[in-house]
């Protein structure tokens, strides 16, 4: 059974930066290059590797008033045998279950021969994120720890009386929020367009620098994935509470085009033009019930103040 753990963890602003650079630190321990990490041994009564930190979000606390900031951390106790799926892909426990295939690209059965027609895909258990050791992390006090609702059964008769008792029915827009939302990432390389998921659930973009036009392709790709991440669909490095969420754009754009291997991070305004910020801000704006605000410089990003009432 799935289990939720809430923490809440109490940080003082006395590193570098202050408490902007506060809240980057504690998403980054908490997710090390921007991914889950699960727990490498027994950690508060749970088995090695059942366990990732899914939600850091910052709780009660105005910017700039020299307080304490307050960070709720959401961890997802997940063991093997428990059923999920991010996206398409099946997962058992934190475990991806990937479909056997020959060298060639085939489906292969259990010893790796062509699957005969119409028969079903053999899936093998396949590790896809790291391990950290957390019982040296600091996750503050534990708050609540709650059962993920599994999935129940019902009639339609019983369904109809609950609307009917609701006292409101009728055809209605309905908008579920996005389970799966893969971290987004645009490269920038010596490369042939491609886009692939990797191992760890991010879906990465190959943008060759020969591309015509580079800024602009690269502008309209950033600009998509924003509006991506505001719908739900993607994950864009970020923090905030129900109020205000500080989205890293930043961190989506990464340079490869250096022959020795080395990346480059924090190029957004090397590859985009001037007014690109102000741009993407007023097109948000315009679209969605949000106040969106810039911060500039090379860790560039944009601060979303939501609307008190969501539609």
């Amino acid at each position: 059974m799935t289990k939720v753990l809430h923490f809440n963890l109490t940080a003082h602003s006395e590193t570098e930066g202050g408490e902007m650079g506060l809240v980057k630190d504690i998403w980054t321990r908490f997710f090390p290059n921007g991914r889950y990490v699960l727990n490498r041994t027994e950690w508060k009564g749970k088995e090695p590797r059942s366990c990732a930190v899914t939600r850091v979000a910052s709780k009660s606390k105005r910017v700039g008033d020299g307080g304490p900031i307050t960070v709720e951390i959401e961890v997802t106790y997940r063991p093997k045998g428990d059923v999920s799926f991010v996206g398409k892909t099946r997962y058992d426990g934190w475990q991806a279950m990937v479909p056997a295939r020959t060298l060639t690209g085939e489906f292969a059965d259990a010893e790796g021969r062509p699957l005969p027609p119409g028969a079903a895909p053999v899936y093998v258990p396949t590790d896809v994120y790291d391990d950290a050791e957390y019982n040296d992390l600091d996750f503050g006090s534990l708050v609540l720890e709650q059962d993920e609702h599994a999935i129940r059964t019902t009639t339609t008769d019983a369904v109809m009386e609950e609307l009917k008792a609701s006292g409101r029915t009728g055809g209605i827009p309905f908008v579920a929020a996005h389970r799966s939302r893969p971290m987004r990432k645009l490269l920038v390389a010596n490369a042939a367009a491609h886009t692939a998921v990797d191992g760890f659930g991010t879906l990465v973009e190959i943008v060759p620098s020969t591309t015509p036009q580079l800024k602009h392709v690269l502008s309209q790709r950033l600009a998509e994935v924003m509006v991506d991440f505001v719908e739900g669909r993607a994950s864009i490095k970020s923090i905030g509470n129900e109020h205000v969420t500080l989205v890293m754009l930043s961190d989506v754009l990464v340079d490869c085009t250096d022959p020795s291997g080395q990346s480059r991070f924090n190029v957004l305004s090397e590859y985009t033009e001037p007014t690109f910020m102000d741009d993407l801000a007023k097109r948000l704006m315009s679209v969605y019930q949000l106040e969106v605000s810039i911060v500039p410089g090379e860790e560039g990003g944009l601060v979303l103040r939501h609307s008190a009432e969501k539609r």
